[in-house]
């Protein structure tokens, strides 16, 4: 299924794509966002990883990658590196 550009309106801070889903994978989905909203951060995930994924990942314009399982911490971390919003307003959603 393709995936419509969001408006600028409806942007979020962080998007978080598994490299696996139905259709477009995430390096597809995160290559086309980063060509219309260059400034938005992509995390990519997956629970299998390749040899040639770190080099994937950033071909796609990805700012972090994690293999699954990954807990709390690992996440909150990507998220905090790849925006501007700083660990403890992240953890209260302020």
């Amino acid at each position: 299924e393709a995936l419509a550009p969001p408006s600028r309106a409806s942007l979020p801070d962080c998007l978080v794509l598994d490299l696996h889903m139905p259709g477009r994978n995430g390096f597809e989905v995160c290559a086309a966002l980063k060509i219309s909203h260059p400034h938005l951060p992509v995390i990519l995930i997956t629970g299998k990883e390749e040899p040639d994924t770190a080099d994937q990942v950033r071909a796609s314009g990805a700012g972090a990658f994690l293999t699954k399982p990954f807990d709390e911490s690992g996440l909150l971390a990507a998220v905090c590196g790849s925006t501007a919003i700083p660990p403890a307003s992240a953890i209260s959603g302020k």
